[in-house]
């Protein structure tokens, strides 16, 4: 890939930096800026460099129209807080179009949301062109989308010759392409959430690579229903079958949950029980990860190399539920190996347990980071090289 340091940019140019703050949000109220703050240091070289940084990004899923709770004005502040300056922040093109020539070296501006433009998802190359008028190169930095073909992270680079990744971008293929490459052994992945499909792909398609697989959430619930046991009402995803081929279930690298924490409900009202999986009923949900799970997870993680995990064990937005990922989540302290995180949601529960210190590297995109892991490459990295 080219990267930022290749380019030499130069003082006064417009750099169109695509970032990802795709953040999450209470009330208009940003919760958690762990992904701003990720991408400072490639603002701060460009604004080194004396560029017009003009920053591009998205906000959830608008459905391509204007929705006030989906707007980048909060994060635009936040931005301006963390930078400590002010941050220019325009509403649409037309708008951008006439105030960019205006900004001096070092200035900062924010586009309204891409996503209220439904050609963003759409890779449009019209929309692209549009785009590409308002720099005079383009830097990625927004990892966390770079496994879709939309239109500012794989359309617009293609109309701009000075494209580059930046350097969050670059770490993050850096940082998983050991992963791959050279990982520090025993290997340990750990995977829960959702995304049953991306994470089935994975396992497959490492299954030889990694030592040990700690699986627990919507793809245990899918491979139990696979195997014919009893989940109850449990979200769980069918049909997986083709996604599992070569994967040998009964292998001993392969751990699945030996204990879980049922509810009839998820709201966490109703009354929750820990049994063995064998002992699940009909009217059962699973919500969570066992202690006897969590106890054999932790030692893995315990004599591991390197970990990488995705996803939480349990349903962690209701705390009757998040339990026995916090549990886990502390369990990394007393771990010496190499642990790498991906997804927002989990780097939240190991900000609250105070494990964040024994983190490697805290990866910005969760299903990016699967994709990358399974493929060793992403369609936004292919149109930078």
């Amino acid at each position: 890939m080219n990267t930022v340091k290749n380019l030499k940019i130069k003082s006064g140019e417009r750099v169109l930096l695509r970032a990802d703050f795709n953040v999450s949000m209470d009330k208009e109220k940003i919760t958690d800026d762990f992904r701003i703050r990720a991408t400072l240091p490639t603002i701060n070289y460009l604004r080194d460099k004396g560029a017009k940084v003009i920053i591009m990004a998205h906000l959830g899923r608008p459905g391509g129209k204007y929705n006030q709770e989906f707007s980048l004005m909060p994060v635009a502040e936040r931005l301006g807080e963390l930078l400590k300056i002010d941050i220019k922040f325009f509403e649409g093109l037309e708008i951008a179009e006439g105030e960019i020539d205006a900004m001096e070296e070092g200035d900062v501006a924010l586009l309204e949301n891409l996503r209220f433009d439904k050609r963003e998802k759409e890779g449009s190359k019209e929309f692209a062109k549009e785009l590409a008028a308002l720099g005079d190169a383009y830097i990625n930095d927004a990892f966390g989308v770079a496994h879709r073909e939309h239109t500012s992270v794989f359309a617009l680079p293609k109309e701009i010759k000075r494209s580059a990744a930046g350097l969050l971008l670059q770490k993050e293929v850096e940082t998983l392409g050991e992963v791959i490459n050279n990982p520090k052994k025993p290997l340990s992945f750990v995977m829960g959430g959702a995304k049953v499909d991306t994470k089935l792909k994975l396992v497959s398609e490492l299954f030889s690579h990694v030592d040990q697989f700690c699986l627990g959430g919507l793809i245990a619930n899918s491979i139990m229903k696979f195997q014919g046991m009893e989940i109850g009402r449990s979200w769980h995803e069918d049909d997986i079958e083709d996604l599992i081929k070569g994967v040998d279930l009964s292998h001993q690298k392969l751990h699945m949950p030996k204990d879980v924490v049922v509810s009839t409900e998820d709201t966490g009202k109703a009354p929750a029980r820990i049994i063995d999986i064998k002992d699940i009923k009909k009217s059962d949900m699973i919500l969570d990860a066992g202690p006897d799970t969590i106890s054999e997870f932790s030692n893995i993680i315990k004599k591991a190399g390197t970990v990488v995990w995705n996803g939480p064990l349990g349903l962690i937005e209701v705390e009757e539920f998040a339990r026995g990922t916090r549990q886990l989540a502390r369990s990394l302290v007393r771990s010496k190996a190499k642990i790498i995180v991906g997804g927002g949601d989990l780097m939240s529960v190991i900000d609250d347990v105070e494990a964040t210190d024994s983190i490697y590297f805290a990866s910005t995109g969760g299903g990016a980071m699967l994709e990358f892991l399974a493929e060793g490459t992403l369609p936004a990295l292919e149109v930078l090289r």
